[in-house]
């Protein structure tokens, strides 16, 4: 599952990439990439209209980005920084009202600015990736207790269709049982009322030779 997550994960973060940079070409069109082309920049007090261009050019970036992650946001923007850095330090070279301590202040505060800006990308990173470990774990959670309660409730029903079905074998049992003994005291009960009936036909047979007997001695003594 966490491969999965992962993979998924990965794959959202190069598209997420891919994003940002586009929106941040576009913005650059927009902005800068004429002016550089022209060398707009390259002259006496070009560095101060290049830094509010390019402070104009991050505000336009991240107001298009506004529903993304901050180190998403940050990821691009720092491949842009680092990748004009040399169109920077040119820039501040090529400004006449600058002195030469001051171009070298520039171009130390341009170096601390990009090492502070890798920083804050990779701790955004990290704090989005203590947040998606956690909302992952919160997931596992909620899966866990789903699994159990479903768990919990196909036991249940199995329990209750085994009882049923116990229920309903002992009752065809106990019904199969009460027939066969029926059976057996309808047998018994045709059998006694058949020997009843041979008793009393035998009973009725030695009755009428007794009365015939009577009949021919009474007969006999009046002759």
């Amino acid at each position: 599952m966490d491969k999965i997550w992962y993979n998924i994960k990965e794959d959202n973060d190069t598209k997420v990439q891919e994003m940002c940079k586009k929106k941040l070409d576009l913005a650059f069109k927009g902005c800068i990439e004429e002016k550089l082309k022209k060398k707009e920049y390259e002259t006496a007090g070009g560095y101060p209209k290049f830094q509010r261009d390019v402070e104009r050019l991050k505000e336009e970036y991240v107001s298009n980005l506004s529903d993304y992650e901050e180190n998403e946001i940050l990821h691009a923007w720092y491949g842009f920084i680092k990748c004009n850095k040399e169109t920077v330090a040119r820039i501040v070279e090529a400004d006449e009202n600058l002195s030469e301590k001051k171009k070298e202040d520039e171009q130390r505060r341009n170096q601390e600015c990009i090492e502070q800006l890798l920083q804050e990308q990779q701790k955004a990173q990290q704090e989005t990736l203590e947040k998606q470990r956690k909302d992952l774990e919160d997931h596992y959670t909620i899966l866990d207790k789903d699994r159990d309660e479903q768990l919990k409730a196909d036991q249940a029903k199995h329990k209750s269709l085994v009882t049923e079905r116990f229920e309903k074998d002992a009752a065809q049992k106990e019904i199969k049982r009460y027939t066969k003994e029926a059976k057996k005291r309808d047998q018994w009960f045709g059998a006694r009322m058949w020997n009843a009936g041979n008793d009393c036909l035998m009973l009725l047979g030695l009755l009428i030779i007794l009365i015939c007997i009577n009949s021919v001695w009474v007969l006999f003594h009046n002759v």
